[in-house]
């Protein structure tokens, strides 16, 4: 074979390597939707705000949390209540910011193992949840998996591709309605209160108000009950109180207890809680609010804001809050804090705009 010939052959060979090597590139790139170090959503950070919708859909295809962005911000659909827009905006980042670890399975009897089993198909006790965003661009539906804490990394399949990913940092959505809502359910410190009442259905009651220096007073009190030491806690009660779930409204049962608080700038807020079991830990409360009357215009507005946050649903309350009134009137009985809500996540802070409304000690 003469030199010219031998060197052809080994262009034709060289090209043709070259040819295997780019077709496989193109088939891996289409296998997988993310090389290591790329966005999972590549240009979701710059059109955020054109996402107008988030939809988390649980095993067997059952929704679990429908958020929808509104003229006046984001709501909960399952509550028909606002959603704290920090909280949306904050997992909306997560997602946005999250880059690619690896290309992990194509073998659909590993998906369940790692929560990314298509959610039609997956049990009940499936571990992963698909989310949906709506919006002018057509993003593709993520089948959100177990997160790893060794490897701080998530397990993610877009809907529709085999290759499952490893994506870097928890991208895991909460899966209630309450947790994407603003916490907590009410911040109004022991100074702002005029005046407070509490009572059960066998008629014991503690009520405290204020005296003409503006000092907090024990009114009255059960026989036994130590009141001076229990005031300042009872008057605390809706400073951090706070909601795991949210169910529609209940008809407060006869044994309710009843709170009733005056604020200083005359605003009144009643509160009636039960339990719906001896052995339940979380109760349930029922809120109204009431502004005072010939109230100036701005209060009357803030108050209104305030009422269509609180009334009309069923708070399931967070551990504590029972306790805490049930104490108020029986001798002995011990006088926790109210606990902190375990439905807040950690990720973002709350911006609950409605709660803090009232929360000055002003009259006006």
């Amino acid at each position: 074979m003469s030199p010219r010939a031998l060197l052809a052959l080994i262009a034709a060979a060289l090209l043709a390597l070259l040819a295997a090597v780019a077709v496989e590139h193109a088939a891996s790139q289409r296998r997988v939707p993310g090389v290591a170090g790329t966005r999972l959503l590549p240009g979701l950070e710059s059109a955020i705000n054109a996402v107008s919708g988030l939809q988390l859909v649980g095993a067997g295809a059952r929704p679990l949390v429908t958020l929808r962005r509104t003229a006046q911000g984001w709501a909960v659909a399952q509550t028909d209540a606002p959603a704290d827009p920090a909280r949306v905006r904050g997992y909306l980042l997560r997602l946005a910011r999250a880059r690619v670890i690896a290309g992990k399975t194509r073998d659909p009897s590993l998906y369940a193992a790692i929560g990314v089993a298509t959610i039609r198909d997956a049990g009940a006790g499936a571990g992963g949840v698909e989310l949906r965003l709506h919006g002018i661009t057509p993003w593709p539906a993520l089948l959100i998996g177990r997160y790893d804490s060794r490897l701080d990394g998530t397990f993610v399949r877009p809907a529709g591709s085999a290759e499952s990913l490893l994506v870097a940092g928890d991208l895991t959505p909460p899966r209630v309605p309450a947790a994407w809502m603003p916490h907590p359910l009410l911040s109004i410190a022991s100074d702002a209160v005029q005046a407070l009442a509490v009572s059960d259905a066998g008629g014991a009651s503690y009520v405290l108000d204020r005296d003409a220096a503006g000092r907090l007073m024990v009114r009255h009190a059960p026989p036994g009950v130590q009141a001076a030491a229990r005031r300042d806690l009872v008057a605390g009660v809706l400073d951090g109180i706070d909601y795991t779930a949210v169910e529609p409204l209940m008809t407060p049962p006869a044994d309710a207890l009843r709170a009733r608080v005056e604020l200083r700038n005359g605003i009144i807020i009643a509160l009636h809680v039960w339990r719906p079991t001896r052995a339940a830990a979380h109760a349930r409360g029922v809120l109204t609010v009431q502004a005072p009357r010939g109230a100036a215009p701005a209060l009357m507005t803030r108050t209104a804001a305030f009422a269509a946050w609180l009334q009309g649903r069923t708070w399931v309350l967070a551990p504590g809050t029972w306790s805490l009134l049930s104490g108020s009137l029986q001798p002995g009985m011990p006088m926790p804090a109210p606990a902190a809500s375990a439905a807040a996540p950690a990720a973002a802070a709350s911006s609950a705009a409605t709660p803090s409304m009232i929360s000055d000690g002003g009259r006006g």
